[in-house]
């Protein structure tokens, strides 16, 4: 079953990759697409954000730190606080922070 994120951001398109990400103080961007239509890009900006873990694999070739990325998970909680806590995990790269619920913006 998706997750709340999954489900906003995927709605039926089928699976997405992850076209860019972008990281600053108190914010985590990022633009996703089904990989039938890669210019259908949704961007999303999770504000409030508090970075949480990042991982990233060494056993890749530099290849596979190019975007776009499969995105195999992405994981949403609601926190008490009213934030959520996310966890995007896209084979090579696992990125975990608790931010507000994005609004979307298709382009």
């Amino acid at each position: 079953m998706a997750s709340e994120i999954e489900g906003f951001l995927f709605g039926n398109q089928g699976t997405h990759a992850l076209t860019d990400l972008s990281l600053s103080v108190d914010q985590v961007a990022v633009a996703v697409a089904p990989w039938t239509d890669l210019t259908c890009i949704t961007k999303v900006v999770f504000e409030r954000a508090t970075l949480l873990s990042v991982w990233a694999s060494s056993d890749g070739v530099p290849e596979d730190v190019t975007l776009p990325w499969d995105i195999i998970d992405f994981s949403s909680t609601i926190q008490s606080d009213g934030r959520w806590k996310f966890a995007l995990y896209c084979g090579i790269v696992e990125l975990a922070f608790v931010a507000d619920f994005p609004q979307s913006s298709k382009t």
